[in-house]
């Protein structure tokens, strides 16, 4: 381009040519040259913008491009971006459009999908800077993983330990709010919306002409962006959607807080999502908005009644923001897309503005499970303001990049479809409306890259514990179900054992198991605690080990933040991913349940409750009465919650209140008994599937079989066989559970490792409902003539549990001795070193 202009060629002389082609010749050079210049100037741009987006490009100061180098600023945050200049001449509506996600998930499909669908909508993509709060460990990884995915978005991920520690230390989940809250809601990045301006890292000249679109990270856009960014605020700070389905009422103790002095609020007003809305921050920081709710968070945290009825950042933003927001049009949060139920009113109310048969077109109805406490449910949910929805929001436990879950769910949630979307397979139609499940909306947003290389695999950690040398080949069934239907890639399973054991079981465990991931644990001090406490209550010591699962397993417990604990011998017959993903709803664990044991607390307070424990946990104990007793053989613990909650110290608690009332120690409690009274209302009960219990009972009693007969029927009552064995009970036990059981607990005397003595080896061996997928494979009593519609087939219990004993189990374990397993040399062990 240089020669053409100045006529040099590359031997540095000038060409001779004649006046007509020198001027030809001139034009033509200047018209090529032109074309060749903008080719690199545009080259050059693209080059600038191409390294500035993979981070290797030096960028301004205070700029912080995706990137797990991305530079920090003093406080620990990294420098944001300042607004975006306008270009020279450039008018109002060149602004950059700044839209804030907050998540500390490790699962960013719902941030893809999302910023997917707001691109596909909107008519200036180059306008839109997207921005993610996150933690410092996440920062990196979910920066690179979202560019891998978005390689044409404007994107900035920003993190600040410093705030988020602040905001964390403001947090409190009182137990009173609906009896629990979710695990996400005790999240910092739940409140970090109040602090966007701070994790941004804006200056006060910044903030004062910064407008930000902040959304929640389960939703999808259907309309244009830029109508939502240029809504006229009107002077206000924030312009939010009312939602007058729930009422401030519903949220807020508006009669306390009037009582207190706090104000007067009406509790029938209209609610206004925090999920989505529209900041100046200019004028956020004048109305002093942040410390606003900080104060109502403090106020919720002091007083001894709760403030709140239900959430946990939604009330502070209510009671700060009262009279002092913007309506957005109602178009801009149509929300329920993951919501699971209806409730009754609300389907009263469905039916009285669409009509029945329109309910019954898209199979409304009342279901029963059961489950976590409530048995009745009116589903499927149905959403109708998505036909004319700029946003659709999956609020509710139904989470769509949880699509596994989702499926499970029948029927699932309805989404009304917009008019100027073509019906996919499966549409349903009630009238002249078209109604596609809910998750289809936001799959379509979801491209098979951000599928394939957002995939999340979060390692399943599963403990047992075990301190005596029997204990082996109930451990190895229990483990081997258990990688029969979970992904060995995920499962991580930690044993619990005795500093004699160990080696013992870390060689056998390796050798059985070489391709799992696998880690014995064991704490000499720790030991000697649990010995102390056996001696005091004459229970086994490794029975009290599930109240030290942190201490046992030491660094490994704060890798896994859930931990499934199981008791040795308990049989898997589904995925523990499922498990392990269940949500906890903000408490501590989920356990099993036995109703056919209630706590009886007049007894434990003559017996174990002394007067100075009473005195601290009445009220919380006194709801426990005759309340169904936990089965601690299978649990989901939130290793977080446990810690922040001092689990351990109330635990210790406990024992010492036991020991005071107890002086001689003669009494026996059991750790399921310790578990209610020390963790009270802080766990839940685990769905039935993955609870059926009594695989190794030799007998009903009579109030039991009398059920059991009305439910089968007096024909399977003789089919089976059951009748009086002399002692006032029926035999065999029978159990229909295990028919559509994920988790099977030998509870009761008959132990399939062990060999019966004494009267239990006259018992008849208690039965089965034998799983659909294992018809054939055994001998079976044929109920085929019942109608029952859950048993068909009954096998011996024993069996079920046998069929995961190889025989080259069964031979090796055979073949080892107590002492084999506690003399071990040293150089024998399979372990790496370096792994320690």
């Amino acid at each position: 381009a240089r020669a053409m202009v100045t006529g040099t060629s590359q031997g540095g002389g000038r060409c001779a040519t004649c006046a007509c082609c020198c001027s030809f010749r001139g034009l033509l050079r200047l018209a090529v040259a032109a074309a060749l210049f903008q080719i690199l100037a545009l080259e050059e741009s693209a080059k600038a913008v191409f390294e500035e987006h993979l981070g290797l490009r030096q960028v301004p100061e205070r700029t912080s491009l995706v990137s797990p180098g991305s530079s920090s600023s003093a406080n620990g945050a990294p420098a944001a971006s300042p607004p975006a200049a306008p270009r020279a001449g450039a008018s109002q509506d060149d602004r950059p459009i700044d839209i804030c996600f907050c998540t500390d998930a490790e699962d960013v499909k719902q941030i893809a999908v999302a910023i997917e669908s707001i691109v596909q909508h909107t008519r200036a993509p180059r306008r839109l800077v997207f921005h993610l709060v996150t933690s410092k460990d996440k920062a990196g990884p979910v920066g690179v993983s979202l560019r891998k995915v978005l390689p044409e978005v404007a994107l900035q991920v920003h993190h600040n330990s410093t705030l988020e520690g602040h905001i964390q230390n403001l947090i409190t989940a009182k137990t009173q709010v609906k009896g629990y809250v979710r695990d996400v809601l005790t999240s910092p990045f739940n409140f970090a919306a109040f602090y966007l301006d701070a994790f941004l890292g804006l200056s006060a000249a910044e903030t004062s002409k910064r407008r930000l679109i902040y959304l929640d990270t389960d939703v999808i856009v259907q309309g244009e962006i830029i109508d939502l960014f240029e809504v006229d605020l009107k002077g206000k700070a924030v312009a939010a959607v009312e939602e007058c389905s729930q009422t401030f009422g519903s949220y807020i103790n508006v009669t306390l807080l009037e009582k207190l002095g706090f104000g007067t609020f009406n509790a029938s007003t209209c609610i206004f999502n925090r999920g989505v809305f529209v900041a100046e921050f200019g004028r956020w920081k004048e109305e002093r908005i942040t410390a606003d709710i900080e104060q109502w968070m403090l106020r919720y945290r002091s007083s001894e009644e709760p403030i709140y009825r239900s959430g946990l950042s939604q009330p502070p933003w209510l009671l700060a923001l009262y009279g002092r927001y913007e309506r957005l049009g109602a178009e801009w949060n149509c929300p329920g897309a993951g919501r699971e139920t209806f409730s009754e009113v609300e389907r009263d109310r469905f039916i009285d503005e669409f009509g029945k048969a329109h309910a019954e077109a898209l199979g409304v109805k009342t279901v029963y499970r059961s489950g976590l406490g409530q048995s009745k449910f009116i589903v499927p949910f149905v959403v109708t303001c998505s036909r004319a929805a700029k946003l659709v929001h999956f609020n509710g436990g139904l989470k769509p990049w949880e699509q596994e879950w989702w499926e499970k769910r029948t029927p699932a949630t309805l989404c009304a479809l917009p008019s100027a979307m073509s019906a996919p397979e499966g549409t349903q139609q009630a009238n002249d409306v078209q109604y596609v499940k809910c998750l289809w909306l936001w799959k379509r947003h979801l491209t098979l890259r951000a599928q394939q290389q957002l995939q999340v695999t979060r390692p399943v950690h599963v403990c047992l514990a075990a301190a005596d040398a029997s204990d082996l080949l109930p451990l190895a069934v229990s483990i081997s179900s258990a990688a029969t239907h979970s992904s060995l890639s995920r499962l991580v399973v930690h044993v619990i054992t005795s500093t004699s054991l160990w080696k013992g079981f870390d060689r056998e465990l390796r050798q059985l198991f070489p391709q799992l991931a696998l880690h014995v644990h064991h704490n000499a001090s720790l030991q000697k605690r649990l010995e102390g406490f056996s001696g005091a209550s004459r229970t086994a010591p490794f029975k009290f080990a599930v109240f030290y699962l942190q201490e046992f397993l030491g660094p490994w417990a704060l890798q896994a933040s859930k931990l499934i604990f199981l008791e040795p011998g308990v049989l898997l017959r589904g995925d523990l991913a499922e498990l392990h993903e269940a949500d906890l709803h903000g408490l501590v664990a989920a356990a099993g349940q036995d109703c056919l044991q209630r706590l009886d607390l007049a007894a434990l307070k003559h017996c174990c409750v002394s007067s100075a424990l009473w005195a601290q946990a009445e009220s919380s104990l006194v709801k426990l009465d005759k309340t169904c007793m936990a089965n601690l053989a299978a649990f989901v613990v939130n290793l977080r919650r446990w810690m922040q909650l001092r689990i351990l110290q109330q635990f210790e608690l406990v024992m010492q209140s036991y020991r005071r009332k107890q002086p001689d120690l003669h009494l026996v409690v059991a750790p399921h008994i310790l578990w209610m009274l020390t963790l009270r209302s802080q766990w839940v009960p685990l769905l039935g599937e993955w609870q059926c219990k009594g695989a190794g009972r030799p007998d009903f009693e009579r109030m039991e079989f009398a059920t059991f007969q009305h439910k089968l029927g007096q024909d399977a009552v003789e089919g089976l066989g059951i009748a009086d064995n002399g002692n006032g009970y029926m035999s065999p036990y029978v159990l229909t559970c295990t028919f559509e059981a994920k988790l099977i607990v030998f509870s009761g005397p008959l132990k399939p490792w062990k060999e019966a003595t004494g009267i239990l080896n006259k018992s008849l061996p208690s039965l089965c409902s034998l799983p659909e997928n294992l018809h054939g494979n055994a001998q079976a009593v044929d109920l085929s003539f019942h109608k029952y519609r859950y048993a068909r087939y009954f096998v011996e219990c024993q069996w079920l549990w046998t069929s995961y004993v190889s025989k080259e189990v069964k031979a090796r374990v055979a073949s080892l001795t107590p002492s084999s397993l506690l003399n071990v040399p040293s150089g024998s062990l399979t372990r790496d070193p370096k792994k320690k």
